[in-house]
C-alpha cells in the first residue's frame, strides 16, 4: 500500500455502536464506501439487539462479525437477529452446524469498491467461560489463526487486492486468549485488522510472518470513539 495521491482511492470506516448523526458527519467528509463492525451488540438487554441492528442498517453497514455478547441470549435469539439485519454477519472461525444460526452467516465476503476487490472475513473469541454453555450449544470455536490464513489465502486466490479481518479477539494476547497482535504475526496476506473485545483505543502496526506490516485498529467501546481508516492504493 502506497500513498499515490492526496485523495484515497477508497475508505473504510470502523464503527461500533455509534450514533447515526456521528456517522452522517463522517460520510459528509469523504466518499465512504464500506462501514463495518468488529462485534459486540448489547443484546443482553430487554431489547435483545433490535435497536442496535436496526440502527446499523440505517447507517449503511456492509457487514459485521460476532462478539461474545451476541450469544448471551442463545443461538435462537441470535438467528432471529441475523434475519432482522439488513447486512451480512461474517463468521470464519465458528462452525454453527446443528444450531439455529447454521446457514445464516458468511465465511467471508468480497466487495467491489470502485473496481477494487476488497475481501473481508470475521473472527470471534472463544466464548468458553464468558457465555453459558447452553447458550452456545452446537457452536464450535475453531483456531482463529488457521481460519484467518485460510480466508486470506482464499480471498487472494479470488482476486482480492485488499484483505480485512473483522476481529473480536482483543488487541493484545494474554495467557488465556490469542489477540490481534499474535494473529497478525502468525499469518500473511492480511492488510488491516478492525478489532473489538478489549475495548481498546488503539492504532498499532505488527509485522506478519513475511515481514509485511499489518495495521490493527480498535475504536474503544460504548460509542466513545468513531474510528476511520483511510487506505490508499497506488493506481497501476
Amino acid at each position: 500500500m502506497t500513498n499515490a495521491d492526496a485523495r484515497p482511492d477508497y475508505v473504510f470506516v470502523d464503527v461500533t455502536n455509534h450514533e447515526v448523526t456521528d456517522i452522517a458527519q463522517v460520510l459528509e467528509d469523504k466518499d465512504i464506501v464500506i462501514t463495518t463492525d468488529g462485534g459486540r451488540l448489547n443484546i443482553s438487554s430487554y431489547i435483545e439487539g433490535n435497536i442496535e441492528v436496526d440502527a446499523m442498517g440505517r447507517m449503511g453497514y456492509a457487514g459485521a462479525t460476532f462478539g461474545n455478547h451476541e450469544f448471551d441470549n442463545g443461538t435462537a435469539s441470535l438467528a432471529r437477529l441475523i434475519d432482522r439485519a439488513k447486512f451480512p454477519f461474517i463468521s470464519t472461525n465458528y462452525d454453527f452446524t446443528g444450531s439455529e444460526v447454521n446457514g445464516k452467516t458468511l465465511p467471508f465476503k468480497m466487495y467491489d469498491v470502485k473496481g477494487v476487490k476488497v475481501g473481508v472475513f470475521g473472527l470471534t473469541v472463544n466464548t468458553r467461560g464468558m457465555v453459558e454453555a447452553e447458550n452456545c450449544k452446537n457452536t464450535q470455536y475453531k483456531d482463529p489463526v488457521a481460519a484467518a490464513q485460510w480466508a486470506s489465502d482464499t480471498l487472494r486466490s479470488l482476486g482480492a487486492q485488499v484483505v480485512v479481518a473483522l476481529s473480536h479477539l482483543g488487541w493484545k494476547s494474554n495467557p488465556f486468549y490469542l489477540g490481534d497482535d499474535t494473529l497478525a504475526a502468525k499469518t500473511s496476506g492480511i492488510d488491516l485488522i478492525i478489532g473489538g473485545h478489549s475495548h481498546s483505543d488503539c492504532i498499532d502496526t505488527v509485522a506478519n510472518k513475511e515481514g509485511m506490516p499489518v495495521l490493527i485498529t480498535q475504536a474503544a467501546s460504548q460509542g466513545r470513539i468513531l474510528g476511520r481508516v483511510d487506505i490508499m492504493l497506488k493506481k497501476e
